[in-house]
């Protein structure tokens, strides 16, 4: 797997296959990319899907002390500049949906064509006039409680943390599996800050302004979001549209792979029909 020295010494392994517009897969809290290798494997053929372990997750090096969300929104902006891709679609999952909004965020979209934003709310703390949170609700002194329990106990919370991911009542799929092995060798500090820094997160004053294509991907049968999330973000994003997983919970790209990746690989024809992409030197040398 290809690694990239970041600049401040740590490094971010990734998966690189295919040819053609990048698509670059950002995976949840706690997990790593590998749990996409089922859609970088069927979009292969035509894209060029990068899929990487983000820091503190997976073979890449732990996070910084201190850092969060932003700090692997930029560790994308490097591997984008370092890769000189161009016309790149994100396709952010949970965690991953805000590390794209925090790219774009921080570095603009100059080098984007398109978000695709997986069971992911804007902001997760709920509020009286913010329905679209955590389910259950979730402060950010109850994350600070939470983080202090990950840095003790991380892996005797994996089992449950995981069983939160699929809708209730599936029963055990090889992708339980994978997902439990992903946290568990997860860095339980980055798990710890990375948490803390989810729940700071606030992004609804800013994605009204993102007029980059979205698509919307969430599970009817989510246990963490509720669908006033993804109705937000389908309603108040202007060129954003959503498709509802009804047998999915929080990973309709593990529950139901076929439908996710043919709305995903629908989504991707369309960008290219509207923005075709002008093949670099790089991709040429790829084929």
């Amino acid at each position: 797997m290809p690694e990239l020295r970041l600049s401040d010494g740590g490094s971010m392994a990734y998966q690189d296959q295919g040819t053609g517009r990048p698509v670059i897969f950002l995976h949840g809290w706690a997990m790593r990319g590998g749990l996409f290798a089922e859609q970088a494997k069927r979009l292969a053929h035509a894209y060029r899907c990068l899929v990487p372990d983000l820091r503190g997750h997976g073979e890449s090096s732990p996070l910084p002390s201190g850092q969060g969300v932003a700090a692997l929104a930029d560790d994308i902006a490097a591997l984008i500049a370092h890769l000189a891709l161009e016309g790149v679609v994100l396709c952010g999952w949970s965690m991953g949906a805000m590390v794209a909004w925090s790219l774009v965020e921080r570095h603009g979209g100059a080098r984007l064509a398109g978000l695709a934003i997986e069971d992911m709310t804007p902001r997760i703390p709920g509020a009286p006039d913010w329905a679209g949170g955590l389910k259950g609700g979730h402060s950010i002194a109850a994350a600070r409680h939470a983080a202090t329990a990950m840095r003790r106990h991380w892996r005797r919370s994996c089992p449950r943390l995981v069983s939160r991911i699929f809708a209730t009542g599936r029963s055990p799929m090889p992708s339980h599996q994978a997902a439990l092995a992903a946290a568990s060798v997860a860095d339980p500090e980055s798990m710890a800050a990375l948490w803390e820094s989810l729940v700071a997160q606030d992004f609804r004053a800013f994605l009204p302004s993102l007029a980059l294509p979205t698509l919307i991907l969430f599970g009817s049968q989510s246990q963490l979001y509720g669908p006033q999330a993804s109705a937000w973000l389908a309603e108040n994003m202007p060129r954003a549209k959503a498709v509802a997983f009804p047998d999915a919970g929080h990973a309709p790209h593990l529950e139901e792979p076929d439908r996710f990746s043919h709305a995903l690989a629908a989504f991707l024809a369309e960008i290219d029909e509207t923005a075709p992409l002008a093949r670099t030197e790089q991709e040429r040398s790829k084929t």
